[in-house]
């Protein structure tokens, strides 16, 4: 998450609700642990 705070210039609570919206969506999905893994984007076809 400090990577896309520091990528886009937002606060932690933004990042924090932005994810939670796109994940609740469908939008993303967590892969792998919170150290080491990463998010991927689900795009529908």
């Amino acid at each position: 998450m400090d990577k896309i705070k520091r990528e886009i210039g937002a606060e932690s609570v933004s990042v924090e609700w932005n994810l939670k919206k796109l994940r609740d969506e469908g939008r993303i999905r967590r892969i792998g642990p919170d150290k080491g893994g990463h998010w991927e984007v689900i795009v529908e076809v």
